[in-house]
């Protein structure tokens, strides 16, 4: 997809901005009113739940396992709409993928195939380290994984009557998946240890990365379907996302 962003967050506009005045802009993007909206349609719609409380160990700013969401404080409106509807673009992707018996990117998602989903969690072991190099497939599966997770979170948007919020979507989606792949490297040390950081290093950072053709269409626009996500195969897996 190829969306311009309006203002506060229009590329020009964004792009001259100070670095504290671009967190401000971010920040100004969704207000409480606006994110109440979104998340209890989004709960409405997929039976979630929301928790709250202290940070999670090595400062991890959400846990999400299923319908549950388990934030840290202190976590912005935007990072925490962000979390919520990439996290759904990630359910459904993962649907698609099963369906359409593609297995490229099991290997990120699944419990039962990978043992070292969270290896920042793990003793500085060989295999963990091994487990960390980012290879030219890695950064091309996990990109492509992220991407297409936002492109459902788009559409997604756009059929609960939020369409303005697109540009947050996409503003996000370099500064998280570089961040993936910085902590897959760096492990646990690479960590940012707030929100804030995150986007003063990342968000507000002048990220990029480079998208591939959408050969495999495990998400496309034609394809859109709010009742799509299997919970019977998610529940399966064991997944628990967790979001640095």
């Amino acid at each position: 997809m190829n969306l311009s962003i309006p203002s506060p967050l229009a590329k020009e506009a964004f792009e001259t901005m100070s670095k504290a005045d671009r967190i401000r802009a971010v920040l100004s993007i969704v207000d409480e009113a606006e994110y109440e909206a979104v998340t209890t349609k989004l709960e409405s719609l997929f039976g979630l739940k929301y928790n709250f409380g202290k940070a999670h160990i090595f400062s991890i700013k959400a846990v999400i396992k299923g319908r549950v969401f388990n934030f840290s404080d202190g976590i912005s409106l935007p990072s925490r709409l962000f979390m919520i509807l990439h996290t759904l673009g990630h359910y459904y992707f993962i649907s698609r993928a099963d369906k359409m018996g593609i297995d490229r990117y099991r290997y990120i998602y699944d419990t039962f195939e990978n043992t070292n989903l969270h290896v920042y969690e793990q003793a500085e072991a060989q295999a963990v380290q091994v487990a960390r190099i980012v290879t030219d497939k890695i950064r091309r599966d996990r990109t492509e994984f992220e991407i297409r997770a936002n492109d459902y979170s788009a559409d997604l948007l756009r059929v609960i009557g939020h369409p303005h919020l697109i540009p947050l979507i996409k503003l996000y989606q370099p500064a998280d998946i570089n961040y993936i792949l910085d902590v897959t490297e760096g492990g646990k040390d690479a960590i940012v240890p707030t929100d804030l950081d995150y986007l003063d290093r990342y968000v507000c950072n002048d990220q990029s990365v480079v998208e591939e053709d959408n050969v495999e269409r495990i998400y496309e626009a034609g394809a859109f379907n709010i009742a799509a996500i299997d919970w019977d195969l998610l529940a399966k897996s064991k997944l628990e996302i967790h979001f640095f």
